[in-house]
């Protein structure tokens, strides 16, 4: 059939078999055409929204978001992504509102109580941003996310016990989480169990060779063993993997300086400062150890 005999229909079926096989700029097309035809077409919109998310254009997304919502007031699918594309530019206050209209209209979608917690979290508001992890979790009890996210918002709270128990629970649900395993081993180490904090560091690692911060992390807890030679070796790993991490410097400073090893301390400990961590104490402990030598 030639393109220009289409129906509404058969763009939009068109749209959608671009969009699946990521071919984005067609996809608008297409819906563009299923829309031109059928001006009212409430799902063309909505999928034109999403390729257009897609593409970055946050602005023009919302806009298709907001017309399938004027066309259909209760599509709660709508207001979940218009939610997440006021998210996305950081007006966190719309895309609450957006959650909670997605809510109002499906209540019993886990996702957005997850999404909404989120957002609650990023606006500080951690007493609502716990309500609806728990809820997302009543809802989807193996929701690896949401309590990965409840223990981050209990973390903040100050209670970890219980931010150990939902990074464990999402743990065991996504074995293949390396965030759980590093906020897991925070954790731990707020709690001075650093045996397990330092396995926690390790199986990050091993699942995500290039985690930078789990590597200094893992330092800072074999230099509270004692294990220097442990905690420089993983803290220029760290530096390897992310040269201007000045954080790994300045550990890998305190490990040369408790060895000993005042002129590799000084070393670190100005890198450091140069790279940002303009902190007096730095400079009075290079002063202090330049008299040591």
């Amino acid at each position: 059939m030639k393109q220009d005999k289409l129906t509404a229909q058969e763009w939009f079926e068109q749209g959608n078999n671009y969009y699946i096989k990521d071919n984005i700029d067609n996809a608008i097309q297409s819906f563009n055409k299923a829309i031109h035809l059928k001006p009212d077409f409430i799902e063309a919109y909505y999928n034109r929204g999403m390729a257009l998310s897609e593409k970055g254009d946050i602005d023009s997304a919302i806009k298709d978001y907001t017309e399938a919502i004027r066309l259909n007031p209760d599509f709660s699918e709508a207001y979940f992504n218009r939610a997440n594309a006021y998210e996305e530019k950081g007006d966190i206050d719309s895309a609450i509102k957006n959650y909670t209209e997605a809510i109002h209209f499906k209540a019993d979608d886990a996702d957005t109580y997850n999404n909404r917690g989120s957002a609650f979290d990023k606006k500080g508001d951690i007493n609502s941003a716990i309500k609806d992890f728990t809820e997302a979790i009543r809802l989807e009890p193996n929701f690896a996310e949401a309590y990965f996210n409840r223990g981050v918002a209990l973390d903040k709270k100050g209670d970890t016990d219980n931010a150990i128990k939902d990074y464990t629970e999402a743990m065991h649900l996504n074995m293949d989480d390396a965030e759980a395993h590093f906020n897991l081993g925070m954790a731990l180490d707020k709690k001075g169990d650093i045996d397990n904090a330092i396995k926690n560091y390790a199986e990050a690692i091993r699942l995500k060779p290039n985690y930078f911060e789990a590597y200094n992390n893992r330092g800072n807890a074999l230099t509270n063993k004692g294990d220097l030679d442990g905690a420089i070796k993983s803290f220029t790993e760290s530096i390897r993997l992310k040269p201007d991490f000045y954080f790994a410097y300045l550990n890998r400073g305190i490990a040369w300086d408790k060895k000993g090893d005042y002129l590799s301390a000084i070393s670190d400990y100005q890198k450091s400062f140069d790279l940002g961590h303009k902190d007096l104490i730095i400079l009075r402990r290079i002063q202090e150890l330049r008299k040591k030598i």
